[in-house]
């Protein structure tokens, strides 16, 4: 009968306590001093252990998200040195058209707005990045009038490389761009810089 009545009595107010500072412990990942098969035992067995542990979860999970906080707000700086960086993505690709269309004699844009990307590409890179190669030259050939075009077919053949290059070095992923200038190599002779640019443009890529 006293095996009985210790079974179903209530566990101590000290051992209770003893527990719930191992409990507490191991709220705080700290090492209890009991075995973790005890105190789950115990907590199973002592329902008012039991509901102090359920309390002490959802302190815990509390703390937690209002440590974590809510997300921060994205970086109003970093989004717009990603949208800066886009935009002059966006216009090299379009000069590097103009310069492909130049090459190839075909309709191009009017040099009026080509200036205009080019105000606009100062404005996002600087007027130092424009004085830097790939883009002086590249801006020299795309706003070049058509009356100054070499009339001598030599320089001219050389002229329409050079720009086809240019477009390369603007546009290196843009698929058309970068098959006009390894066709242009490859008519003029110079299939082993055909295959080195072949091989940096691949590299690019991946």
């Amino acid at each position: 009968m006293s095996t009985l009545l210790e079974r179903i009595r209530p566990a101590s107010a000290a051992l209770c306590d003893a527990m719930r500072q191992d409990l507490c412990r191991l709220a705080a990942d700290a090492p209890p001093s009991r075995p973790v098969a005890a105190l789950a035992l115990h907590a199973r067995g002592c329902p008012a252990c039991a509901a102090w542990v359920d309390s002490l979860a959802h302190a815990r999970r509390w703390l937690d998200e209002s440590v974590a906080g809510a997300p921060l707000p994205p970086d109003v700086s970093v989004l717009a040195e990603k949208a800066r960086r886009a935009l002059v993505r966006e216009l090299a690709a379009r000069l590097a058209r103009d310069l492909q269309d130049d090459a190839r004699q075909c309709a191009a844009r009017p040099h009026g707005a080509r200036r205009d990307d080019v105000r606009r590409l100062l404005a996002l890179a600087g007027a130092a990045a424009l004085r830097q190669d790939p883009w002086r030259p590249a801006l020299r050939l795309a706003l070049q009038p058509a009356r100054r075009l070499p009339s001598d077919p030599h320089l001219l053949s050389v002229r329409r490389g050079q720009a086809f290059k240019l477009a390369a070095r603007l546009d290196p992923l843009g698929l058309d761009v970068a098959l006009g200038h390894l066709a242009v190599l490859e008519r003029d002779g110079r299939g082993g810089a055909a295959d080195a640019e072949a091989d940096r443009l691949l590299a690019l890529v991946g």
